[in-house]
């Protein structure tokens, strides 16, 4: 009855079983060293490099940008200032020397504003080589930066193609295990495990399918008489034609 029962015992299933992992194998590299990926590392590094240079740049004009900084919040409160008369002047029942006082106030607002923004020319003026190479490599940033948008939703697409053959090959190679020989499936997981480079192959006349070596007539004699057919030298199973 257990007879019956048993799986066929086929050596050559286990070259089927290894060309399913092969597959997988494979598309699986191609997810690692596809030519986006490698796009993509280039394009992460270069990015990486551009940063660092990019804060370099921005250290050297840190003085700039906190003059500037307190330049333009110094207009910002002139302003602020501004309106606030402009808004008291259009107020009714104004006296004629508030009006005076509120203009008085303007003129000099106004020429206070027009030294900052002379002083801030100026400090664009003195900084203008140190800010053209920030904003140089400011522009790259951002043009990589789509770049590597653009290129990683690439990689995802491809990923996903990737991975549905992967899918697909890894519910097959479950169906063909379910339907293995169970001391098929236990030899070959030891072999895999073991790091049995090639499982099994069909054999090339005299030599080993799995690793390519000549065996002697007494070897070939050995292999043929053993239950599965295991080369003495790299452990293959060799599949008769």
């Amino acid at each position: 009855m257990k007879a019956i029962m048993d799986k066929p015992f086929l050596l050559s299933d286990l070259v089927d079983l290894q060309e399913i992992d092969n597959l997988i194998y494979s598309i699986n590299q191609q997810k690692k060293d596809s030519n986006t990926v490698v796009n993509l590392k280039n394009l992460e590094t270069e990015y990486k490099s551009l940063l660092v240079d990019k804060n370099l740049k921005k250290d050297i004009l840190t003085d700039f940008f906190e003059t500037k900084k307190d330049l333009n919040k110094k207009l910002q409160e002139i302003e602020i200032k501004n309106d606030n008369i402009t808004s008291n002047i259009t107020k009714r029942n104004i006296l004629p020397s508030e009006l005076e006082n509120y203009q008085k106030q303007l003129t000099i607002n106004e020429k206070n504003y027009e030294e900052l923004l002379s002083k801030i020319d100026q400090l664009q003026y003195e900084n203008k080589e140190k800010l053209t190479d920030y904003e140089l490599v400011s522009e790259k940033l951002n043009i990589l930066k789509d770049d590597l948008v653009a290129n990683s939703k690439l990689l995802q697409e491809e990923w996903n193609k990737l991975d549905k053959k992967i899918s697909d090959l890894e519910n097959q190679k479950n169906i063909f295990l379910n339907n293995l020989n169970a001391d098929l499936k236990i030899l070959y997981k030891n072999l895999k495990s073991n790091g049995v480079d090639v499982v099994a192959a069909y054999n090339l006349g005299d030599q080993c399918g799995c690793c390519g070596v000549d065996l002697t007539s007494s070897e070939l004699e050995q292999v043929q008489e053993s239950k599965f057919k295991q080369c003495p030298y790299c452990s293959g199973v060799i599949v008769n034609v």
